[in-house]
C-alpha cells in the first residue's frame, strides 16, 4: 500500500478523498460501487444524483449514478470499471474536485502497477501546476512593480535602489528558466503518456514476448519524467523563496523612504 499513500501524499489536502480496494461486487458481479456512509453524509448530496468520474491518467470522463439509500454508485458504473479494466485487489483513490465530480486515481494491483503508478505521480497535482503559473505570474509582477518603483524613486539609497533592480532581473531570468523548462516537461508527459497507450496495447497484441524488457524500459523513461518533475518543482519552491526575499527589501526600502 506504499504507492496508495504516496499519491494520497501528493494530493491538495482542501479537496476530501476516500479510498476503495475493489473486490467482486465492483468489477465482475452486480458493478456497484459501496461509499463509507460517514463520507456520503458528509460530501455527497441527500438524494439520488449523477456524479462524474474523471479518469487521472487521461482526464476522460465517466458518468455514474450515485443511490443515495444504499451510498453506491451504480448505473454507469460498470462502463467505468470495464473502461478502465479494473480488477480485483486494485485500488482507487476518489478525490471530491467539485460538486459531485471526483477525480479517480488508479493503483493496480497487477504487474503493470509500476507503469500505472509512475504515470500517476506524473499526472499528479494537476491543481499544484495550476498554482505553478499563479507563482509565475505573481513573480513577474512582483519583480516588475519593484523595477518600477526604483526608476520613479528619487530620494532612495543608491545601493538598495541597484540591489533591488539586480534581484527583480534575476528573478525575471529564473521565471524564463522554469517556464520553458515546464515546456519541457508537458512535452515528455506527453510522449509517456502516448509510449503506456503503445506498450498496453503491444501486449494486448503480443501477450508474453519480451513484454518483461518493455515494461523495464518504458518504467525507466517514467522515472526519469518524475525526477525531472521533482527538479522543477525544487525550482518553483526557489522561486517562490526568491519572490518573497524580493517583497521584503521592497517593504523594507519603502519604510525608510522619506515622505
Amino acid at each position: 500500500m506504499n504507492r496508495v499513500k504516496e499519491v494520497q501524499e501528493n494530493l491538495d489536502p482542501k479537496f476530501p478523498i476516500f479510498v476503495k480496494s475493489m473486490n467482486r461486487s465492483a468489477v465482475t458481479v452486480g458493478f456497484m460501487l459501496k461509499l463509507s456512509r460517514p463520507f456520503a453524509d458528509l460530501h455527497m448530496p441527500g438524494h439520488d444524483a449523477s456524479v462524474v468520474l474523471v479518469d487521472a491518467f487521461d482526464e476522460e470522463e465517466y458518468r455514474t449514478k450515485f443511490l443515495v439509500t444504499k451510498s453506491v454508485f451504480s448505473g454507469g458504473w460498470k462502463a467505468f470499471s470495464i473502461a478502465r479494466r479494473l480488477l480485483e485487489g486494485d485500488v482507487l483513490i476518489f478525490q471530491l474536485i467539485k460538486p459531485c465530480e471526483f477525480k479517480v486515481y488508479v493503483v493496480r494491483e497487477s504487474e503493470l502497477g509500476e507503469v500505472d503508478g509512475a504515470v500517476a505521480l506524473i499526472h499528479l497535482k494537476g491543481d499544484g501546476r495550476q498554482r505553478n503559473s499563479e507563482i509565475i505570474t505573481e513573480t513577474i509582477n512582483i519583480a516588475n512593480a519593484a523595477k518600477a518603483s526604483n526608476l520613479l524613486a528619487s530620494r532612495i539609497d543608491f545601493a538598495s535602489h541597484i540591489e533591488i533592480s539586480k534581484a527583480s532581473e534575476q528573478l525575471q531570468a529564473s521565471v524564463g528558466s522554469v517556464r520553458a523548462q515546464m515546456g519541457r516537461l508537458d512535452a515528455l508527459a506527453l510522449k509517456a503518456k502516448d509510449e503506456v497507450e503503445s506498450f498496453k496495447e503491444r501486449e494486448r497484441n503480443s501477450g508474453q514476448v519480451h513484454r518483461g524488457e518493455q515494461k523495464k524500459a518504458l518504467v525507466v523513461k517514467l522515472l526519469k519524467l518524475i525526477e525531472a518533475k521533482v527538479r522543477l518543482d525544487g525550482e518553483i519552491e526557489s522561486l517562490k523563496a526568491n519572490t518573497s526575499r524580493l517583497e521584503l527589501m521592497c517593504q523594507k526600502e519603502a519604510d525608510n523612504t522619506p515622505n
